[in-house]
């Protein structure tokens, strides 16, 4: 990141940006560290600190963006990526109204309040309390101007089901769950504007059909 904030030309011309946070914390203490101490142990992470500066100074010179992708790596999953974003980024006042596009970790919510004006939603969602998925959703679900939204990971028709009924303009949703769709299909009966629907292979939609490998996602479209 330093290298492109130190190169201003190139800066003003940065459209798409995108980070995977992974973490300088030794794995046996990933493994045995929860609650509190294990917070307490990514807030004194110097890395994590000098990362998010950069990656502020970085947004905020970066006038042309319009695609942002913000994740963590997979071992440091939710906890961390909440860490860290919503610590840190909550309180520099960034604001990226001229992003449209944005993909990140659910629990990532700060990102909502941060990029206002996005209309294609891409979110990785880890099976969580109802809790979690209910304080998430509320969050997501501001962003009322969002058009398209995937889904990535998760378990829970729940949480789809609850984001997507405060999202009014809403005409692309893919997700791939393993789902009983004859059963469940009608929760999203709500979508009265959907155009573009992708759920993912045959072998988990519970329609007693197991397809050849080689088939790729189901996808329905609204014709005209």
């Amino acid at each position: 990141m330093r290298g492109i904030i130190d190169n201003p030309a190139l800066l003003r011309c940065v459209k798409k940006f995108g980070l995977i946070l992974r973490s300088d914390i030794p794995k046996d203490k990933w493994d045995n560290n929860k609650g509190s101490s294990f917070m307490e142990m990514l807030h004194g992470s110097t890395s994590a600190q000098e990362c998010t500066r950069t990656l502020v100074q970085l947004l905020r010179g970066a006038r042309k963006l319009q695609h942002l992708a913000l994740l963590a790596d997979k071992r440091g999953s939710r906890t961390y990526a909440a860490a860290i974003f919503q610590s840190y980024l909550a309180d520099t006042g960034l604001r990226l109204d001229q992003v449209v596009s944005l993909t990140t970790s659910g629990s990532c919510t700060v990102l909502a309040e941060i990029c206002p004006s996005i209309t294609s939603l891409d979110l990785n969602v880890r099976y969580t309390s109802q809790h979690a998925v209910t304080e998430e959703v509320s969050k997501w679900a501001t962003r009322t101007g969002v058009r398209s939204l995937t889904i990535n990971g998760g378990y829970q028709l729940d949480y789809i089901e609850a984001l997507t009924r405060s999202l009014p303009h809403l005409t692309e949703l893919s997700f791939d769950l393993y789902i009983a769709l004859p059963k469940e299909l009608p929760r999203l009966q709500h979508l009265r504007g959907l155009r573009k629907l992708t759920l993912g292979a045959l072998s988990r939609l519970g329609v007693g059909y197991n397809p050849p490998p080689n088939c790729g996602p189901v996808g329905w479209s609204r014709r005209h």
